[in-house]
């Protein structure tokens, strides 16, 4: 009777497992489709055109002056969220990130030395960032060389962050890629 009673029981089991292996499939196929589904919504790409307002060769920067300079900012891809600093260079001396003494309209300017764009950059909107270039080294060891400048404008797609602009990094530790994809439309 013992026999009678475990076979009903072993029955059931291999029901029960032949009915879970029978539907493996089907939740697995769903998975994938749902994955390949976010995962096309997610691809459009970052892409930032600059046209950058050039300052003439040969221009110095006298003591206690500075000399203007701007910067277009024009999207040319996915919506994003945009950062802007402005790093001087020197031949034997720590790079300088410059403060602007004037911040641009629609920017705030961070602990960590960037100016974010307040809002996101929608795709063929454009901006212009505007600034004043100075001799941040005010021991005077920069007199008579030539110091080099840097505007350096990275982006990252508005819907990969939730800039918390009132911290010290807004945009947290989202490590920002050099973008080499071009975006191409379905």
């Amino acid at each position: 009777m013992k026999t009678l009673g475990r076979r009903p029981a072993l029955g059931l089991g291999v029901l029960a497992m032949a009915a879970l292996v029978a539907q493996a499939p089907v939740g697995l196929g769903s998975s994938q489709s749902l994955w390949r589904a976010m995962a096309h919504l997610a691809t459009d790409t970052v892409d930032i055109g600059l046209d950058d307002h050039r300052i003439e060769e040969g221009t110095g920067i006298v003591a206690e002056s500075a000399v203007p300079h701007a910067v277009d900012i024009r999207n040319e891809g996915a919506p994003c969220w945009v950062r802007v600093r402005t790093v001087a260079s020197l031949g034997g001396r720590k790079d300088a990130v410059l403060e602007p003494a004037a911040v641009p309209e629609g920017f705030v300017v961070s602990a960590d030395g960037n100016a974010y764009l307040e809002r996101p950059l929608e795709e063929g909107e454009a901006v212009t960032w505007t600034e004043d270039l100075y001799d941040p080294w005010k021991d005077g060891s920069s007199l008579g060389r030539k110091a080099e400048f840097t505007t350096v404008v990275e982006a990252i797609q508005r819907d990969h962050v939730s800039p918390e602009f009132g911290s010290a990094s807004p945009w947290g530790d989202v490590a920002v890629e050099r973008c080499v994809a071009k975006r191409s439309d379905p």
